[in-house]
């Protein structure tokens, strides 16, 4: 269910090292390094603070190949409401027409 292979990826993308990293997580770099390849089963207890220094969703670590930082996936959800709402406005001009239709 869970994905940590895209740990090293976020890193880089961030430009930071793996002791860089194991720092902000109060571990050693060795500690990290494990959590990075996943040999460490422990690693979900770090999720919290993964997702806060690479400024991700949790989502990102389920399995998901595209990695988005927070600001992007609140872009694609505004976007996607503007969609949802000029949709429902839609559908109400129909209903209207419909409705108007129907006395005639």
């Amino acid at each position: 269910m869970f994905n940590i292979s895209q740990l090293k990826q976020l890193r880089k993308s961030k430009g930071l090292t793996q002791e860089e990293i194991a720092e902000k997580l109060c571990i050693s770099q060795s500690a990290y390094a494990r959590l990075e390849n996943g040999k460490s089963k422990t690693w979900s207890i770090y999720l919290s603070k993964l997702c806060e220094i690479f400024n991700v969703s949790p989502v990102a670590f389920i399995n998901d190949t595209s990695l988005k930082d927070n600001d992007t996936l609140k872009k694609e959800l505004n976007k996607k409401d503007i969609v949802i709402k000029n949709l429902e406005n839609k559908v109400e001009n129909l209903e209207t027409i419909v409705s108007i239709l129907e006395k005639k």
